[in-house]
């Protein structure tokens, strides 16, 4: 503008009157850019208090309201709405559906023939047509006075559809396979190790040479003839 001015191109009042505008302008810039940093400012200390508000509110919600930790499903509720809770007590039981533990029970004569990695066949009270299969996963080195036996514990080798927990179960702990055995069932055997057999047309007592025994066989390795008939015990 001075350039035009010195060179004629505009008068003196055109010149005034362009700077007296850029004066305006200038000051109508600062004042929305202070506006700016003010409604910056208004809306930085609202979201401070909005968030104070929804911390508040969601610390004064935890008296009232529980969360899992984690993805479970609920098997059980211990408690109804409104009832009062005390610190410390049980609610409601929750597991992984997907990661079901397999609870047995194996007595003193068995245990030292359990190994982790076994197979175990579970036969659930729930569905007794069909056989699962499971791996043994721990065992707990405590014997149990109350329930007479070592705990071991065992994992599904495929994912369990039924989701259910809880139901009791039969199971074998497959220590050790043969291709062909001599078996009885366990009910024949009585705890000292006899059997009663019916051999040569004469019932007699006699004591047997055991190898692995099951929930319901016995393997035999010894003293018992295949002609021999195995009396069963009432």
């Amino acid at each position: 503008m001075k350039q035009l001015y010195v060179t004629q191109s505009v008068s003196q009042v055109d010149v005034e009157n362009m700077r007296l505008q850029y004066e305006v302008d200038m000051t109508s810039v600062k004042s929305i850019q202070a506006n700016m940093k003010s409604t910056q400012l208004a809306l930085q200390q609202a979201l401070i208090q909005a968030e104070s508000q929804y911390n508040s509110y969601n610390a004064g919600n935890q008296y009232y309201s529980m969360r899992s930790p984690h993805t479970a499903r609920i098997y059980q509720i211990f408690k109804k709405p409104g009832e009062l809770i005390r610190k410390g007590e049980a609610v409601a039981l929750l597991g992984n559906p997907d990661s079901l533990v397999v609870m047995l029970q194996v007595d003193e004569a068995s245990i030292s023939k359990i190994k982790e990695g076994q197979t175990v066949l579970v036969e659930l009270n729930t569905d007794k047509a069909k056989m699962y299969e499971a791996l043994v996963s721990r065992i707990y080195p405590y014997f149990d006075n109350a329930t007479q036996s070592f705990q071991v514990e065992a994992l599904f080798t495929h994912p369990f559809v039924h989701h259910i927990a809880g139901t009791l179960l039969q199971a074998n702990i497959i220590v050790a396979k043969k291709d062909s055995a001599l078996l009885i069932p366990r009910t024949c055997l009585n705890p000292d190790g006899k059997a009663t057999v019916k051999r040569d047309g004469k019932r007699k007592i006699i004591t047997l040479h055991t190898g692995i025994i099951s929930t319901e066989w016995v393997e035999v390795l010894s003293d018992l003839d295949t002609e021999d008939e195995v009396l069963q015990n009432f």
